[in-house]
């Protein structure tokens, strides 16, 4: 809203900016192929520590215990960009959890 008050009961139209969504979604996507690209490298031991999804950018917190050398960044980026290239379809199925982590989800910081 840009001016005036809205009150309970009043009438409102709501309208999603497609394409900053679409964007989002996109960057949205690559925290996840980032998070499989740095645990395929630096190991099964890195999690995600919290994220930042924006329309410009992302920025993804997660855990390791030293450094990442240069070679590990040029791999990392070479997997995602790889995965990027590969173009697959995105998939999403509603799973109860037990059934999630079965399937193989992650689960990280209390997710339910």
């Amino acid at each position: 809203m840009t001016a005036g008050r809205i009150a309970v009961g009043d009438r409102v139209a709501a309208k999603v900016d497609a394409e900053r969504r679409a964007a989002i979604v996109l960057n949205h996507s690559a925290t996840h192929l980032l998070h499989a690209a740095l645990r395929k490298v630096l190991g099964s031991h890195v999690q995600q520590k919290g994220s930042l999804v924006a329309p410009d950018r992302l920025r993804f917190d997660f855990s390791h215990y030293e450094p990442v050398t240069t070679e590990q960044l040029r791999a990392i980026e070479a997997l995602v960009n790889a995965e990027i290239r590969h173009n697959a379809a995105a998939d999403t199925r509603v799973l109860a959890y037990d059934r999630a982590i079965a399937a193989g989800a992650l689960a990280f910081f209390g997710d339910k």
